[in-house]
């Protein structure tokens, strides 16, 4: 109750919120007296002194907090970062196209490049599409050719011009 009305007093009569930090030093009488202060109570003198330092304390730890907080480097997303979150976007439809077409026995037309352009896709992002590309292409590669009898089976729903085709 005390840590809620030191809220109340500095939303209500100093017009500013407390943050944590400041609020963690205040002796639980300083809540009490806020209360009373917000109530209409009239402090004697010394109790003015006392609670007015009080403040002048906590107003001083909030300051330092604010300092702190400028400080603090903002989480800012770099340009590259952007880039690879776009071809990102744009590889997961991709995929999702490609599903398809493997879900219609090869049947299905699809576009690739556009899908790429109504994405917006650039040279910059296209590097990112064209590696994820050559794995998925590896993959297929290698089911095709391989004689690991493992992989073999994990393939085994594709005949080889399925394969073929895919890759």
């Amino acid at each position: 109750d005390s840590q809620k009305w030191v809220v109340e007093y500095f939303k209500k009569k100093l017009k500013q919120p407390i943050s944590d930090a400041a609020l963690k030093t205040c002796q639980t009488n300083f809540g009490f007296i806020c209360r009373m202060v917000t109530n209409g109570t009239i402090l004697q003198d010394k109790d003015i002194i006392w609670f007015d330092n009080h403040i002048k304390r906590l107003l001083a730890i909030e300051d330092k907090a604010a300092v702190v907080d400028a400080e603090k480097p903002k989480n800012v997303i770099n340009i590259q970062d952007r880039i690879r979150e776009k071809a990102s976007d744009c590889i997961g439809e991709l995929e999702g196209a490609f599903d398809d077409y493997m879900l219609s026995n090869f049947k299905e037309n699809i576009s690739p490049y556009g899908i790429m352009h109504t994405r917006g896709m650039k040279g910059m992002h296209v590097t990112h599409i064209i590696e994820w590309a050559k794995k998925i292409r590896a993959q297929y590669d290698e089911a095709l050719h391989t004689k690991d009898e493992q992989l073999r089976e994990g393939y085994s729903n594709f005949t080889k011009p399925d394969l073929i085709s895919a890759s």
